[in-house]
């Protein structure tokens, strides 16, 4: 945003600037305003927070993101967290291999079709 205003305030400030190159501040300031939109996306693309515990989704807690029951039993050096209920695994390398349908925080069934 501060690249789009200074462009907007020297085309303004400096006289003849449309004329001789106008359009680069213009389109440097658009690059600056999209780059900023850019990382702000990644950085919100992660935060996933629950509607009931405002907990992140991506984290796994005391309840079964699968299928929401409590006694999920926790990982050890080699091995993944486990829910004796429906007998998955919460396995995490190169991507999650499971579905959020739950909170693993508090327990809230949050969708039949998952994330």
């Amino acid at each position: 945003m501060g690249g789009l205003f200074l462009g907007m305030v020297l085309l303004q400030v400096v006289p003849g600037s449309i004329q001789s190159g106008g359009g680069i501040l213009i389109g440097l300031g658009l690059l600056a305003v999209l780059i900023m939109l850019l990382v702000t996306g990644l950085r919100m693309a992660g935060l996933l927070l629950c509607p009931g515990c405002h907990q992140k989704l991506e984290e796994i807690g005391a309840y079964c993101p699968e299928c929401g029951s409590h006694g999920l039993k926790p990982g050890g050096w080699f091995s993944s967290p486990h829910c004796p209920t429906c007998n998955r695994k919460m396995r995490r390398n190169k991507g999650r291999h499971y579905t959020i349908r739950a909170c693993s925080h508090c327990g809230l069934y949050l969708d039949e079709k998952g994330l």
